[in-house]
């Protein structure tokens, strides 16, 4: 008998500890958050504190591209105008052999020569920056005309006699084949110079301008201006004389500009001719550039659907954004690329919602901001360096190539002091590339905190550092960061990249997102660095001197974004900076970040929180990546997982249970023999 109750006894025992370990192993199942407690409405603990109801903020930059490139047919947003055609070339080209014919009326004694018309004007002896031709009163108001050669040399014809009478008069300058340049004024040759073969600079891409020195603004000219004609070749006398009595002959002829300028109507007439001249008056402060649609042969181009998702990279350095700028015109971005060997065509391209699906659709969910431009006309470093300094200028001279970066202040400074929590999550984090490692040069404008030596020497600092896996885990936590930036190298959507791997990317962190139990109070911001050469039809604004880049698609999603609206408030990255600052009470961290305009527009905190919208079922095609582990996202393997756990749970207690059973069974055995 007491060996039957204390077989019973150990069994006993060995179901209650099984029993306890199960609910134990349960408990640290749903602690660590493998199972998905937002499906139940269960809400993180985890409270930062916060201005309005958003306690997370996570932002990814996603490279280059520009808004026209993907949103230009959104329906409603500001993208392509309707029938936009854009010149293949829109500055005259440049002539080796040229008439350039101008009529001009002014009394005024210039203080410094000033321009009549000119191409590359007068600068810096530098190729490309040179005069292509040009024609100029100086101050004792005789007219010089004449050229520049790519090595600076300067050619130049004028004349002693005066004209600023307050008459009309006409000026031709000449340059033929046999190398003589010429000067008529009202039909007489004044000046010639026989130039010995030399070759006016032509690989210059300044525009044509009337009034004012076309290489930067200066020698501005007083008066009037009228009938501007050029040639892509030199008149003969017997032309210059037709041209004086108001008869043309068009072969070749590149520009024809008249004028009426109903502010100065003043009419005169030649001394040999009933031509009627108006004029566009010119204050000494006012110029007048040629525009495309003034040259004639003009090739144009014109936005086109992009079909594949991978495309060639255009041109997109410095050079080409001034040139595709075009001093505010936005029509030199095909010749930016032509003068770069680069395809002309290509940067017209634009994809839709049959390409971008996902973001074509958070953009029908959410918020759309449609005037949020790139934080400067610069690239790469100078850039990027905005999204965590809200500023650049101030840190450039620190910049060696060198990996090595000292910033003084970064957004997550402020987080750190304010103890407010922040990581940044990194694909395939390498702790060992940082400023100390020569390969850091190459990611640096990914992980910039990563070239910083006080976040990399800082234990503290550097824990905060973490490799994108981290991500999906903290999403399960209570302790989800209050900010957080991604840096994913291999999913940036810069070209020449697959973009539709890149959005089925973006897709699965927000979707990991709503999915979990801090949807309720996130915003998820996707922005780009710059739009990487793409054509984009908005000019950018220059604020208090600053020249803000070309317009890049943002995203904003949160369960507090309004619906579906396009936010059209002006935004940069700073503006971003300015939303954690104001969220979190931060203190700005540059003049920029201070004066930019916060987000708030994009949400709407009277309404509660919205529950994540039914998303595109052909999402589930799409993949999560956690633990180097290639997951669907709509979580069949994860399911799968916490199948085989409870399962195992499950197990436990039976197996004891059968244990027992066992046990009980040779021990009524043992008891039977013995008795």
């Amino acid at each position: 008998m007491t060996i039957i109750s204390k077989s019973i006894d150990h069994s006993f025992c060995f179901i209650l500890i099984s029993i306890i370990l199960s609910i134990l192993v349960l408990f640290t199942y749903l602690l660590i958050g493998n199972y998905d407690m937002k499906v139940y409405g269960i809400a993180s603990d985890f409270d930062a504190k916060s201005k309005t109801p958003i306690k997370h903020v996570i932002v990814i930059s996603q490279g280059k591209r520009s808004f026209d490139n993907y949103f230009g047919t959104f329906p409603g947003a500001n993208g392509l105008p309707a029938n936009l055609t854009v010149p293949l070339n829109p500055f005259p080209q440049p002539s080796a052999k040229f008439s350039v014919s101008v009529w001009f009326s002014t009394d005024n004694t210039l203080s410094k020569n000033g321009f009549l018309i000119n191409k590359g004007g007068l600068g810096v002896d530098t190729p490309g920056k040179n005069m292509n031709y040009g024609i100029w009163m100086n101050i004792k108001g005789n007219i010089i005309a004449g050229f520049e050669t790519k090595n600076g040399t300067d050619y130049k014809v004028g004349t002693n006699n005066t004209y600023n009478d307050g008459k009309w008069h006409n000026a031709i300058v000449t340059y033929n084949d046999t190398s003589v340049l010429s000067l008529y004024l009202d039909g007489i040759l004044v000046a010639k110079n026989q130039t010995a073969g030399a070759i006016p600079e032509v690989n210059g891409n300044q525009t044509v301008r009337i009034g004012s020195n076309s290489f930067h603004l200066d020698n501005y000219f007083i008066g009037l201006v009228d009938q501007v004609r050029i040639w892509n070749r030199a008149l003969e006398y017997s032309e210059v004389l037709n041209v004086y009595n108001n008869t043309y002959n068009r072969n070749e002829q590149l520009v024809h500009l008249s004028f009426n300028d109903t502010k100065k109507n003043i009419t005169a007439t030649s001394t040999s001719s009933t031509i009627l001249l108006n004029g566009i008056y010119l204050n000494g402060s006012s110029y007048y550039d040629i525009e495309n649609d003034s040259l004639q042969r003009v090739t144009y181009v014109r936005p086109f659907h992009l079909e594949k998702t991978k495309t060639d990279s255009p041109y997109d350095g410095s050079r080409a954004y001034k040139t595709s700028f075009n001093k505010g015109k936005m029509n030199g971005f095909p010749f930016s690329q032509t003068l770069n060997k680069k395809d002309p065509n290509l940067v017209m391209g634009y994809y839709d919602g049959r390409e971008l699906p996902y973001y074509w659709q958070f953009a029908t969910e959410f918020v759309l901001a449609d005037n949020f431009f790139a934080p400067s006309m610069g690239t790469g470093l100078a850039n990027h360096q905005y999204l965590y300094t809200a500023n650049s200028v101030e840190y450039q001279k620190n910049i060696p190539f060198r990996g090595f970066i000292d910033l003084n202040k970064t957004i997550f400074d402020e987080l750190q002091d304010s103890r407010q929590s922040w990581k940044v999550y990194v694909q395939d984090y390498d702790p060992a590339l940082n400023y100390s490692n020569a390969d850091v040069t190459k990611n640096r404008y990914l992980n910039l905190l990563a070239a910083i030596p006080r976040f990399v020497d800082n234990r503290t600092l550097n824990s905060n550092m973490v490799d994108l896996v981290e991500y999906y885990r903290d999403l399960r936590s209570k302790d989800f960061p209050a900010v957080s930036y991604i840096v994913a190298p291999h999913y940036d959507e810069s070209s020449p990249r697959d973009v539709s791997k890149g959005q089925e990317f973006v897709y699965s962190l927000a979707l990991a997102l709503m999915k979990s139990k801090h949807w309720s109070d996130s915003v998820f911001i996707i922005t780009y660095r710059e739009s990487g050469g793409w054509y984009d039809h908005v000019a950018p604004p220059v604020i208090n001197g600053q020249e803000y880049g070309f317009r890049v698609p943002t995203l904003i999603i949160s369960p507090f974004a309004k619906k579906g609206y396009l936010d059209s408030t002006f935004y940069d990255v700073t503006s971003i900076l300015k939303f954690i600052e104001y969220n979190y009470g931060l203190s700005p961290l540059s003049t920029r970040d201070a004066k930019a305009n916060n987000m708030l527009n994009a949400f709407d905190f009277t309404q509660p929180p919205r529950k994540p919208p039914v998303l595109d079922s052909s999402s589930d095609q799409n993949s999560i990546q956690e633990d180097g582990v290639i997951i669907a996202k709509n979580r069949e393997s994860i399911d799968k997982v916490n199948l085989v756990y409870l399962i195992v749970l499950l197990l436990i207690p039976s197996v004891a249970f059968v244990i027992w059973v066992v046990n009980k069974k040779r021990a009524n055995l043992d008891f039977v023999q013995r008795t």
